[in-house]
């Protein structure tokens, strides 16, 4: 998937900062490569900048724990948005049950990897924003280019967990997650983070994409850590 949902979506409203957009680069084949990738452009950035923040939305989040112990020193903040800590959190969404049969039935078939993963953001349009209105401007800026990271994300979030990795580094990891939002719903982030002491800063009127639906909270939030 293209990261054109994104694009330009923090550009000139950040005071202290400049925004880049990572994606997938070289056609990574498991999560080790995706994660080499990330260090790399790191990597490219820390020899420009001072200081780095990582902002991480869903699986891009998880990817960034898991590059966490390789990036640079520079790198003084992980925002997660939503935490999505383990496999486990498929099982709280708060969705349709037809769409749950759908996600089955996308699940047990035999299609290419890339086409269920494009699938499952089709079954599950209707969850996503709080505000169904926008979905259909974030489709027509997603591009399902054939790449491998949908693959990668459909096998990869079947089992995962990464506790360990945000003990390791809690004092480096910022939450935001959307009030509304029923892919990563608020009270399993809730439950998720008092086991860790941890805290999430909720943006009450947003789903699952606050850089969409919420940006001007998200871009306070982030100048008051930048």
């Amino acid at each position: 998937m293209s990261a054109g949902y994104l694009s330009n979506v923090l550009d000139d409203v950040l005071l202290n900062a400049k925004a880049f957009t990572y994606n997938q680069k070289k056609g990574a084949l498991n999560i080790e490569e995706l994660v080499t990738e990330l260090v790399e452009t790191v990597e490219e950035l820390s020899g420009k900048f001072e200081e780095i923040v990582i902002y991480g939305h869903s699986f891009g989040g998880i990817l960034a724990l898991e590059a966490s112990d390789k990036l640079s020193s520079k790198v003084t903040t992980i925002v997660l948005d939503p935490p999505i800590i383990n496999s486990n959190y498929i099982n709280h969404m708060k969705i349709s049950n037809t769409e749950k049969e759908k996600i089955a039935s996308i699940h047990s078939s035999k299609l290419n990897l890339n086409i269920k993963y494009e699938k499952m953001t089709e079954a599950l349009s209707s969850s996503y924003f709080s505000n169904p209105n926008l979905m259909d401007n974030f489709i027509e800026k997603t591009q399902f280019d054939g790449t491998s990271k949908e693959a990668i994300q459909v096998s990869y979030l079947n089992n995962f967990t990464l506790f360990q990795k945000i003990k390791d580094y809690k004092n480096t990891i910022k939450f935001i997650n959307g009030g509304r939002d029923k892919i990563v719903p608020p009270d399993y982030v809730e439950e998720l983070l008092e086991e860790l002491d941890m805290k999430s800063y909720t943006i009450s009127n947003s789903g699952h994409f606050p850089l969409i639906e919420a940006r001007g909270e998200v871009v306070s939030f982030l100048n008051t850590i930048l």
